[in-house]
């Protein structure tokens, strides 16, 4: 905006600066650095720089050729030749688990033509196959794995799953169905949907909660009066989930009760 006759002028230098995304550090870090995951962040940056076409991959567990602070555009002159490679110091075979601290940490010269783990997984690793002392290991010698409940023997369609039925096994994830259990407290108190042999992995679609009271089944109601604690056999006369509230009968008195499912065949009162 101008007036028609203006008595002065004053003009204003203007730049623009253009943003961009690029990884960037999120904080200082000295020279020698080996970069992790949480050392970098991507989003907008303000300045004239080169496109950052770096991937994730191609950073984390590079060492770092000088010391850089927070907020620096993540480039490949910043990065040194060299990775950090992780050699085994014994044979290991296919499905052996790998302890990190058994491992020698060494630094080498960037190879194109190999693919090592350059930042070792924080969860559970297995050797995918057998591996040899020496040689570096690569991202394609090794698999993630967790403990997934599997069945101790054979189990039936509508049978109610207690700890004696399951034990833990080791599996890649990578072999991994839907929605396997992991824990022991998942499955306690639930219904099979289906026969599971013994030896076969557990998922949850396999299982529904099951009704640990029956209609017309014994139960046994433990009522808790301040230090006193009474045992009663009951009938019950609904079904009921763990943690429902259920109607019970008292055969001596033919009183009805109302508990709260605790287990098979338990309950305890109101």
């Amino acid at each position: 905006m101008s007036c028609n006759n203006p008595s002065w002028k004053r003009y204003l230098r203007v730049e623009i600066e253009e943003q961009r995304n690029a990884w960037t550090f999120k904080r200082d870090l000295t020279q020698g650095t080996q970069i992790q995951s949480d050392d970098i962040t991507y989003g907008q940056t303000a300045g004239s720089f080169a496109p950052n076409s770096l991937e994730p991959s191609q950073i984390i567990g590079r060492i770092i050729r000088e010391n850089v602070s927070e907020g620096d555009v993540i480039t490949q002159n910043l990065l040194s030749k060299e990775i950090t490679v992780y050699v085994p110091v014994r044979s290991y075979e296919a499905g052996e688990v790998i302890v990190l601290e058994d491992l020698s940490i060494e630094r080498h010269t960037e190879d194109k033509s190999l693919k090592p783990v350059t930042l070792w997984p924080q969860q559970t690793v297995i050797a995918k196959s057998q591996l040899n002392p020496g040689k570096p290991i690569e991202s394609g010698d090794i698999e993630i794995a967790e403990y997934v409940l599997i069945a101790k023997a054979t189990i039936v369609n509508g049978q109610v799953i207690t700890e004696d039925h399951v034990e833990s096994r080791l599996e890649a994830i990578t072999s991994y169905g839907p929605q396997p259990l992991t824990k022991i407290k998942e499955i306690v108190g639930l219904e099979a949907t289906r026969t599971i042999r013994a030896g076969q992995r557990l998922n949850a679609n396999d299982f529904v909660a099951a009704d640990l009271v029956r209609k017309n089944e014994t139960v046994r109601l433990v009522i808790t009066r301040g230090a006193l604690e009474i045992t009663v056999e009951t009938i019950a006369l609904e079904n009921a989930k763990i943690g429902e509230q259920v109607l019970l009968k008292n055969p001596d008195s033919g009183k009805e009760i109302r508990g709260i499912v605790t287990g098979r065949h338990e309950a305890r009162g109101l």
